[in-house]
């Protein structure tokens, strides 16, 4: 009887361990200031640290270019990818997304000449610059044909326009703004700014597989849990962004 009591005693801390055993899961994507800093702060990472918080993942968050993080989610290299339209050809959609992005914006030189009522067939044949992977030509752009000119980072596109290497580029306004004001470029001086599309909703997608399916699970069952307490609208605030980003009627 000792005996087996004694086992029993030995045999309990290795229970509770793995009672609270985690699995890592490898969360990739670009660095977008106050969503996916670099040293794992921001909105996005907030809102997947709290909605995995009570399961046994343990989110990792890793900062590359954005067509590597496409490549290694698709390879089955990382686990998922951060600010995603729903693309379910190639990736697991959660129920639940991360924002509804700002509109999408073009960026032109001041030698361009555009009409007040800008339409896309405008943009045929044109230099346009984008962060590679973003492929607005297979999305906003489907069927028109243009000159592209693929960067790695926005302040290359901007400095394009500018020295009028290129026509246009493509972003979100705030994000062309940020990038020009880098560069010291005043775009009161002659430049436009366009709004080209609404914003779509972002998602953290995760592999097209079995286990990417659970994850997402996993993750709609968190973020139930954070709409449901009003924790989401809590994270909002404190990255001074308006829950309307997030979608108000999903606060109902």
């Amino acid at each position: 009887m000792l005996a087996c009591c004694v086992l029993g005693l030995w045999w309990c801390p290795l229970l509770w361990a793995d009672d609270l055993q985690t699995d890592t899961l490898k969360i990739a994507s670009e660095e977008w200031r106050g969503y996916t800093n670099e040293d794992g702060s921001g909105l996005y990472w907030d809102i997947i640290r709290s909605a995995l918080a009570g399961s046994a993942l343990r989110p990792e968050f890793l900062t590359m270019p954005w067509k590597r993080a496409e490549m290694l989610v698709l390879n089955g290299d990382v686990d998922a990818i951060a600010g995603v339209y729903d693309e379910p050809d190639r990736f697991t959609i959660p129920r639940w997304h991360l924002m509804l992005e700002d509109p999408v914006a073009l960026l032109a030189a001041p030698s361009v000449q555009l009409t007040v009522l800008l339409t896309l067939e405008q943009l045929a044949g044109r230099r346009i610059s984008w962060i590679r992977g973003y492929d607005y030509h297979r999305t906003l752009l489907q069927g028109i044909t243009v000159e592209l000119l693929e960067v790695s980072q926005r302040v290359q596109a901007v400095r394009l326009v500018a020295s009028e290497r290129a026509d246009f580029m493509i972003d979100y306004e705030a994000f062309i703004r940020q990038a020009a004001n880098e560069q010291s470029i005043d775009l009161d001086a002659g430049y436009q700014i366009h709004i080209l599309a609404p914003g779509k909703k972002l998602y953290l997608t995760f592999q097209k597989s079995e286990q990417g399916r659970r994850w997402a699970q996993q993750f709609d069952a968190g973020m139930e849990k954070l709409v449901q307490s009003g924790e989401i609208d809590r994270i909002y605030r404190k990255w001074a962004i308006s829950h309307s980003n997030f979608g108000a009627d999903e606060f109902q």
